[in-house]
């Protein structure tokens, strides 16, 4: 039997990225990691169908869900070369562009998706508008923010507290702030892409890292 354990101070944002200049675009490229069905494939969606009036159909944009285009690095990477148009994902999947940015995905900061929302706005936050301007000098822009929900942890036996974690093994964003946090729980982290996660966990002795179903929907794609 599958244990779930929400845990509310794993609140996490997610992000839009954007190459400058994209919006001249006639046909764009929307990437994402998130499953067929999953709230991310249904947000960017109706970003697509909301660009498409908005531009009266001179814009158009096919969506990419299921890390059609890549995993984690190869969505920033296309986005930079200017492959993809358009993705979502954690904030922490910037951080090797700019480093300060991760803080935004880090465990234990937010009080609730308020405050979540509140504090990733790049249109209200100096924090991330001072981002901005080093990520656009590489090609990439934060346009605004997605909230997901509590982060859970999917297991085949009951987690009550980190104890229950130490020595287990535990699939683990490939990114280093997710990477960390596993660590801390003194469980055994070994990278999946987000894709692999079910595969992963169907063939049991895993825990797995997760978001919950909902969102709070702030952000626009690019």
């Amino acid at each position: 039997m599958l244990h779930r354990t929400i845990t509310r101070a794993f609140t996490g944002a997610a992000i839009a990225l954007a190459m400058t200049g994209a919006a001249v675009a006639a046909e764009l490229r929307y990437a994402h990691v998130g499953a067929e069905g999953d709230i991310q494939t249904i947000y960017a969606a109706q970003a697509a169908e909301g660009i498409a009036s908005a531009t009266d159909g001179d814009v158009t944009v096919t969506v990419y869900p299921a890390s059609q285009l890549g995993g984690v690095a190869e969505m920033v990477d296309g986005i930079r070369m200017g492959s993809i148009s358009i993705g979502h994902h954690d904030f922490a999947s910037l951080a090797r562009l700019v480093p300060e940015v991760a803080v935004f995905n880090a465990p234990f900061i937010y009080r609730d998706g308020a405050h979540a929302l509140a504090a990733t706005d790049p249109a209200t936050s100096p924090a991330l508008q001072a981002i901005n301007e080093k990520l656009v000098a590489q090609g990439v822009r934060i346009i605004g923010r997605i909230y997901r929900g509590d982060r859970q942890i999917s297991s085949n036996f009951p987690v009550k507290t980190p104890a229950d974690l130490s020595g287990k093994p535990f699939r683990a964003v490939p990114l280093e702030l997710w990477v960390s946090m596993v660590k801390g729980f003194g469980a055994i982290p070994t990278p999946v892409e987000v894709a692999e996660l079910p595969t992963a966990l169907m063939t049991g002795g895993w825990c797995g890292s997760g978001k919950s179903a909902h969102h709070d929907r702030g952000q626009q794609p690019q």
